[in-house]
């Protein structure tokens, strides 16, 4: 099991230099972004765990590569949709993630465009992150419904309010 996310964080660091230089850093900034990230104390930590962190970052800064370039075809489409929709398997809080990384994505897209245009690469862009959370990650909140209660375990969704605020602030599903 000794270093396990190792893969992830190099997909990581990959990612992290795709997207600075899509952001026009100079390939020399763009190692450095890269190794930086590599360096943070809990990412080393983490790559000789089983712990997912490392695994969710590669896979939403994996997405966030194939589908922040404009304009967008249907292979980073498919590759974006696949890291994103692996992602709310892996642990709960992706959904957030790709919320606010298809925000990004969305403006993006808008960037010199008519709103129209927008919309033609956006929606099959959607549908298939859609489809693609579905197929890959939909067994594990089906699984986690018939066996434990809750699609959204461990979260235990009672109807008491304070339980339920509770549990989502202890588990992070906003952070």
């Amino acid at each position: 099991v000794d270093l396990v996310q190792l893969p992830y964080a190099a997909g990581a660091a990959l990612a992290t230099y795709v997207l600075a230089r899509l952001f026009e850093a100079r390939r020399r900034d763009a190692l450095w972004a890269a190794l930086l990230l590599l360096s943070v104390p809990i990412v080393l930590n983490q790559m000789k765990t089983t712990l997912v962190d490392v695994t969710l970052t590669f896979l939403f800064s994996a997405g966030m590569a194939f589908l922040l370039r404009a304009p967008l075809d249907a292979t980073r489409i498919a590759l974006g949709a696949i890291a994103w929709g692996v992602a709310p398997g892996v642990k709960l809080p992706a959904p957030t993630f790709v919320l606010f990384g298809a925000l990004a994505v969305s403006l993006r897209q808008l960037e010199g465009r008519s709103l129209a245009q927008a919309l033609r690469a956006l929606v099959p862009a959607g549908a298939a992150v859609a489809l693609a959370t579905a197929l890959f990650s939909g067994f594990w909140f089906v699984r986690n419904a018939l066996q434990v209660g809750s699609p959204l375990y461990p979260l235990n969704l009672s109807p008491e309010a304070p339980t339920a605020w509770t549990n989502i602030v202890y588990y992070g599903l906003l952070f």
